[in-house]
């Protein structure tokens, strides 16, 4: 018997005038997943880890069961790309992010294609300062790696760019350490350089280590998934996941070919996530008809042609790790919805309340709470 979770991340929001007054989920009519509602169990979701923001580092460490203490998200998303981890190096997610009139207006590099920010991305690495990396990971992300710089994880402060549209540049700029001053000097020199762009460093980070997924639940675990955070998380939790050719971040993503190396996936192995990213990436786009869109495939894609490969008391949870509002381009706090069915078995769609995140894999395998 295997068991799946689907991770629509970001799915959850609120509701839009161009979607007929529904939200992005309700608007794509996701036949699939009704039918999961109908035929399966429902319910919610306490995602967030007390005490943790709306982060899908913490929400999916929590859903997978190995939340523990992270030292930030920035180690993971270098784990994914090969950095080698050093417990005396600084890790620190950059954003290329797009500047009107001093105020940031994009976290996601506005109107740039994929080859313009990596190159202005890169363009960048002359401005460091001595010991300084950064490594492009994709679209408008990159990582910044400071050789032995573990202890200045103090002497700065920096802010979430997508929780923070709307600030003015100079917001995040931190000051009053040498380190902080050599930070927010290379994010001025960095607007300097791109005009209406600049990099912006945060989610500074150490090495974490992660306890194993298959010492947590006893089943050895895979994951189909390419956001750098997520690779990370379930690299590092000791779960095998490969890369996948044609496969995004973002809304371009090859749903097919995510959906083929799930099913030969369950083959080997008693669990499998699927995660999905670009209806939270839509959201921090501000697009709720792009998120609806998204959401549509997802259910005819992945949770269909799941469905049809799943062979009689095969799981699959379908839910999202966190809520991502259009309107604010931030994520929410608060509990998102599930649907849990098994393949061959009808239970009417009941309703059994507010589970742990930390107990879905456990549910998506009993199918109970």
């Amino acid at each position: 018997m295997s068991a799946i979770i689907v991770i629509i991340d970001g799915m959850e929001d609120i509701t839009y005038p161009e979607l007929d007054g529904k939200d992005p989920f309700g608007f794509a009519n996701c036949k699939n997943i009704m039918t999961a509602e109908s035929t399966g169990l429902t319910g919610m979701i306490n995602t967030v880890p007390d005490g943790y923001p709306p982060d899908s580092l913490y929400c999916i460490g929590n859903i997978l069961g190995v939340h523990r203490e992270p030292r930030g998200r920035a180690f993971f998303e270098a784990i994914a790309i090969g950095i080698q981890p050093c417990d005396d190096d600084l890790y620190m997610r950059c954003n290329i992010v797009g500047i009107e009139n001093g105020i940031v207006t994009s976290s996601c590099g506005g109107k740039l294609s994929e080859e313009e920010m990596k190159a202005r991305a890169l363009s960048t690495a002359s401005l460091l300062p001595e010991n300084y990396e950064i490594h492009h990971m994709g679209t408008y992300k990159n990582m910044l790696v400071v050789k032995n710089g573990a202890k200045h994880i103090k002497d700065f402060k920096t802010f979430a760019p997508h929780m923070n549209i709307g600030r003015a540049f100079d917001d995040f700029l931190s000051s009053g350490t040498k380190f902080a001053d050599d930070l927010s000097k290379y994010c001025v020199k960095t607007r300097n350089l791109l005009g209406d762009y600049a990099i912006l460093p945060w989610g500074e980070s150490l090495t974490t280590k992660m306890p194993s997924f298959e010492q947590v639940h006893g089943v050895k675990g895979a994951a189909v998934c390419k956001t750098e955070i997520v690779v990370g998380i379930t690299r590092a939790s000791g779960m095998h996941t490969p890369d996948i050719e044609g496969t995004t971040g973002d809304t371009d993503t090859d749903l097919s070919a995510k959906t083929a190396a799930a099913i030969e996936l369950m083959r080997d192995f008693d669990f499998v996530l699927v995660h999905l990213n670009g209806s939270d990436e839509a959201g921090h786009r501000k697009n709720p008809v792009e998120k609806s869109n998204f959401v549509k495939q997802v259910d005819e894609v992945i949770v269909g042609g799941l469905l049809s490969a799943m062979s009689d008391h095969d799981s699959m949870f379908i839910c999202s790790d966190h809520a991502t509002v259009c309107q604010t381009a931030a994520h929410t706090d608060g509990p998102v919805r599930f649907w849990l069915i098994r393949k061959g078995e009808n239970h009417g769609g009941k309703n059994v309340g507010t589970i742990k995140g930390c107990d879905c894999v456990s549910v998506c395998r009993t199918l109970g709470a």
